[in-house]
C-alpha cells in the first residue's frame, strides 16, 4: 500500500543515502547544533522523528514511533521513545 508520503517533513539541509524508506508522518530535521545524515538502505516506519547532528548507519530499521537523536550504527534495528537498540541484523545470504 502506498502513502505518498503523507506527512513527512524532511529538511533540506539533511542528507539522505540511498534506497531509503520513508513511512508516513516521519519527520527529520534540526536540533542539537546540525542535521541527520542517514545512510544507504536505512528504513524508518510510521510517525518516528529524527533530529541533530547525528548519523544513522548503513542498513538501519527504526521502529514507528521512535524518537532518534542519537548515533546508530550501521546494521542495528532502533525502537522507542528515546529509540534504543534492539537487535543488529544479520546477513541471511
Amino acid at each position: 500500500m502506498k502513502h505518498n508520503g503523507l506527512g513527512v517533513v524532511i529538511s533540506r539541509m539533511v542528507t539522505l543515502g540511498s534506497n531509503c524508506k520513508i513511512y508516513q508522518g516521519v519527520t527529520i530535521g534540526a536540533g542539537k547544533g546540525g542535521y541527520p545524515i542517514i545512510g544507504d538502505n536505512v528504513t524508518i516506519y510510521s510517525n518516528s522523528t529524527v533530529c541533530g547532528k547525528i548519523k544513522i548507519g548503513n542498513n538501519v530499521i527504526i521502529g514507528a514511533n521512535s524518537f532518534v537523536n542519537t548515533d546508530i550504527p550501521d546494521n542495528a534495528v532502533y525502537a522507542g521513545v528515546p529509540a534504543r537498540f534492539i537487535k543488529n541484523i544479520v546477513d541471511q545470504g
